[in-house]
């Protein structure tokens, strides 16, 4: 436990970066609403229609372990891409944090335009399970971003012999600190998960009767 946390501060300057892309992306979302309708119809119907099928599968089950495996599954993909795509350079997963950022804004914008209070639904519906979830995944994208400048030395050290055997311990490190890394984003993912299933929605139904749980 002792050495995931001091993985975690190894990589604190990335987590900030991930956040400041995931909060710039929120601001972009609910500031922008009728922008990102006009000009990214498509792709916000791809993913509404997909959060959709989700819903209406886990209303048809009745179940909520199914419930809990599907956000989990999909959250531990979603997390595992942004590492997993860090390689291209980072740039990927600062993207994806951004588009989560702004799917986000856009969805509490259009709560807030059906008449709902976006704070009360971001404080209820969102940060009981969102502060691990978000925190997880912002951790992710960390680790993405830090293969990405990794892999951006390497190259640069193949045409300068100066920097190459500290840039390949540097790498090494890293990847060394990968495994325990992952298993604490997925145990944070599961936590997360977990109070997304049980806990969140008991809150909805206290301090928003009225809303349609989506998150």
């Amino acid at each position: 436990m002792r050495k995931f946390f001091t993985s975690i501060k190894t990589k604190k300057k990335y987590i900030a970066i991930s956040l400041v892309f995931l909060l710039v992306g929120i601001f972009a979302g609910y500031t922008t609403l009728d922008f990102i309708q006009q000009n990214f119809k498509d792709q916000l119907e791809q993913i509404f229609s997909k959060m959709k099928r989700l819903a209406e599968e886990i209303q048809e089950r009745h179940s909520i372990w199914f419930m809990f495996q599907s956000i989990f599954i999909n959250n531990v993909l979603a997390a595992f891409t942004m590492i997993g795509l860090g390689l291209f350079f980072g740039f990927i997963p600062a993207y994806l944090v951004f588009i989560n950022g702004v799917v986000l804004g856009f969805v509490l914008k259009m709560y807030a335009n059906s008449g709902g209070d976006p704070v009360s639904m971001l404080f209820s519906g969102i940060l009981p399970h969102g502060v691990v979830e978000l925190f997880a995944i912002l951790l992710a994208a960390a680790i993405g971003m830090k293969l990405g400048v990794h892999m951006f030395h390497l190259m640069r050290s193949l045409w300068n012999k100066d920097i190459r055997a500290e840039t390949k311990e540097k790498f090494l490190v890293t990847l060394k600190e990968l495994p325990r890394l992952v298993v604490g984003i997925v145990v944070l993912l599961f936590i997360a998960a977990w109070i997304e299933t049980v806990i969140t929605p008991l809150i909805i139904t206290i301090f928003l009767p009225q809303s349609n749980y989506i998150f």
